[in-house]
């Protein structure tokens, strides 16, 4: 679609007999793109490269990239590219590349508004890389089931080790363990929990995270209703230090020690 687009504006502005050298006449091509296919897709890159040819120029075009970090099949962006950017192809042009966050609806809008100005001033390409997520899964419909079927761990976690979780699934590049927050344990929060599990339904195994001993916390209270929400087949396990008659190690060393541990016992069952 991206050659299309163009032909499609160039077309319009020569058919209102546009006077200015550079072909746009009002129009301004927007073209969306994937993370994968700005990378993966040579129509993407031949097309750039034209975009300032004397017959195809269109007076530059917004390029927006729904940068979902999921090209398709693939569990990690980096089976996608050899670049850093998925928009580093825009380097060719000397494009500015905007990155910004698809979670801040305001920075969108500053950097649409900042892409439009650009182009418009100095008639020439720019692209708004929004760097974001898909929802549930990792394609089209956002199913996890069709593409990634064996994709999902879950680990559910409450205090702050779920921070230390985030932490070495970031450290370790782990793409396929999901960390579900539990702050409330009473009144159990059945019936959120149940929805955020209900988007793995091809889930393997669900590990509860806790800091305290085993002999310590909710587990006997939580156990059996995490059971009822897994689904059929699925194992669930307990992280949780050694059992233990305080609820401190009572040395800096210790608890660090015994936190490493718990982290990697959550990620390895």
């Amino acid at each position: 679609m991206n050659p299309v687009g163009q032909g499609m504006s160039r077309a319009k502005a020569e058919l209102a007999r546009a006077a200015d050298t550079d072909h746009s006449a009002g129009m301004m091509p927007v073209e969306i793109h994937g993370d994968a296919a700005m990378s993966g897709q040579g129509v993407v890159m031949e097309t750039l490269s034209l975009c300032y040819a004397r017959g195809h120029r269109t007076g530059g075009t917004v390029h927006v990239v729904a940068n979902n970090q999921i090209g398709f099949t693939t569990p990690d962006p980096r089976d996608t590219r050899s670049s850093f950017f998925t928009t580093d192809v825009a380097k060719m042009i000397e494009a500015p590349v905007l990155h910004v966050n698809g979670g801040d609806p305001e920075a969108i809008a500053l950097a649409v508004r900042l892409a439009v100005d650009y182009r418009t001033k100095f008639r020439r390409s720019v692209v708004i890389d929004l760097v974001c997520f898909r929802k549930y899964g990792h394609q089209e419909q956002d199913t996890p089931a069709i593409r990634q079927p064996l994709m999902y761990r879950a680990i559910g976690a409450t205090g702050k080790v779920y921070f230390e979780l985030l932490q070495h699934r970031r450290d370790a590049g782990i793409a396929r363990t999901p960390i579900i927050r539990v702050e409330r344990q009473y009144p159990f929060p059945a019936q959120q929990l149940a929805a955020e599990l209900a988007r793995f339904p091809n889930l393997k195994t669900g590990v509860w995270c806790r800091e305290e001993a085993h002999n310590q916390g909710a587990w006997s209270f939580v156990e059996p209703r995490l059971r009822e929400m897994l689904p059929s087949g699925a194992r669930m396990l307990y992280a949780a230090p050694d059992a233990s008659a305080s609820t401190a190690p009572g040395y800096h060393s210790a608890h660090v020690a015994r936190q490493a541990a718990l982290v990697t016992q959550a990620f390895t069952g």
